[in-house]
């Protein structure tokens, strides 16, 4: 018994289309062009907050390295990320011969590229950006990067959600989900929300994963600072 074809689509249904659409990706940001040190880090890194880490796509930033930048083994890098769980999809803030070799190495390049590193520091030293306002609750799966400034969350941040800034977040709401501040490296930057019950946090660099909550702040008006090194969660 032969079986009957499905009739051809129309010309006008196409199989798919190209849409503009904005998202935010974390970047990465690179100090050192050595693989190995920075395997190191990253699979620390990856160890103490894997729902951070595991399966999120990066944008690697290369102005910190200046001319350095060219000498990166870019095909390294990729099995390297990739071997961590992190998934690169570009870079950014690198000259043309370094964007050439990204290239050639699957890389995407992104926009924001070839700034000095000397451009970038004056930058940050002019002041952040005004605050990103989300308007209403962060679901699980979400991510929210406010970029260059401080961001406010007026409702939730739930379970499975993320939020970073490159400054404070203030959530008001619940923080259940997993909350960065100080994205690009500010040790006094702060995390506040009206209901600390968080999976993940992190000032800058410092990681800290919420396995046993604390029963006297769970729940409850709360912040997070970083002092001395240590991540401290405290009411208010």
């Amino acid at each position: 018994m032969a079986l009957s074809r499905s009739p051809k689509k129309a010309a006008s249904e196409a199989a798919f289309d190209f849409r503009g659409s904005m998202f935010t990706l974390p970047s990465l940001r690179l100090h050192t062009t050595d693989l190995a040190v920075l395997r190191d880090e990253l699979e620390r890194k990856c160890e103490q907050a894997p729902a951070f880490f595991v399966g999120a796509p990066v944008v690697i930033e290369l102005g910190a390295l200046g001319d350095g930048a060219i000498g990166l083994d870019f095909d390294g890098l990729g099995d390297l990320l990739r071997d961590c769980g992190i998934v690169p999809v570009g870079v950014r803030e690198a000259d043309d011969d370094t964007r050439a070799k990204a290239r050639d190495a699957g890389f995407a390049v992104m926009q924001g590229g070839g700034k000095p590193v000397r451009e970038v520091a004056t930058e940050k030293s002019a002041g952040r950006k005004p605050a990103k306002i989300v308007h209403g609750s962060v679901r699980s799966g979400q991510l929210v990067h406010a970029d260059g400034g401080d961001l406010i969350v007026l409702g939730a941040v739930n379970e499975g959600a993320e939020v970073v800034a490159d400054g404070h977040v203030h959530i008001y709401g619940s923080l259940r989900g997993r909350a960065r501040a100080g994205a690009r490296g500010d040790t006094d930057a702060l995390i506040f929300t009206l209901g600390l019950a968080p999976e993940v946090v992190a000032i800058a660099d410092q990681y800290l994963v919420i396995e046993e909550p604390d029963p006297q702040l769970t729940g409850k008006p709360g912040l997070v600072s970083l002092r001395d090194g240590t991540l401290t969660l405290q009411p208010i």
